[in-house]
């Protein structure tokens, strides 16, 4: 219940409105006024935001967003994470997980492959993974990965991947070929391939001792 109150706060609006407004903060009629919903189940959904400490109210009736709402949940924000929790997780993963006591006495799973043939349900996805997985990547480049004499990152993902738009920034010098991923189905293998082999690249580019031969 306190994921589906987040995932709603995001789909009404709500965090950007009561952040709009600065520390004044907004009241329930101000909320009222801005998400255009007038009924009593306003409230409700305004007091499980405070319980799950996304929002705080004073003994006067005035809200305002936590600072780690303000911080991921707010659309302005530079680390801003809200489209991923709920284009992602509030629109797809939460409802297929209805889906997981039959799956655990049955073993019947639906895959990748047939979930993603729908294109619309493709396309919702790939966008919600970029969007949510940009200020990870801008904060992995500038403050835990050091590239140091690293001259090329093979990027398994679109030109658009925020890893690659990231890493371009802070090192225009850096050599990305590039393995494309297109939002087909049936392609999980050659990402499993891919991966792999970035793993072992990324394993040989850190590492400070030159790997051994292999025998023959």
């Amino acid at each position: 219940m306190a994921s589906q109150a987040l995932f709603t706060g995001l789909e009404t609006g709500i965090f950007d409105a009561i952040d709009g407004a600065g520390e004044k903060g907004v009241t329930l009629k101000d909320l009222q006024d801005a998400t255009s919903i007038t009924a009593p189940r306003l409230q409700t959904l305004l007091t499980s935001l405070v319980t799950i400490k996304c929002l705080s109210r004073t003994s006067a009736g005035v809200y305002s967003v936590s600072p780690n709402t303000a911080r991921f949940l707010v659309t302005t924000s530079k680390q801003y994470y809200g489209d991923y929790l709920r284009y992602q997780m509030g629109r797809q993963f939460y409802h297929r997980m209805g889906a997981l006591p039959d799956v655990m006495t049955t073993g019947e799973a639906p895959s990748y492959a047939s979930w993603f043939s729908d294109p619309a349900v493709a396309q919702t996805y790939t966008e919600a993974q970029h969007n949510g997985s940009v200020a990870t990547a801008k904060y992995l480049i500038k403050k835990k990965l050091q590239l140091g004499g690293v001259s090329s990152m093979l990027d398994v993902a679109e030109a658009r991947a925020p890893s690659r738009t990231s890493s371009s920034a802070r090192r225009p010098a850096l050599r990305r070929p590039s393995s494309s991923f297109r939002r087909s189905a049936g392609r999980e293998r050659p990402l499993r391939r891919s991966r792999r082999r970035t793993c072992r690249s990324a394993s040989s580019t850190s590492s400070s001792t030159p790997p051994r031969p292999r025998g023959r």
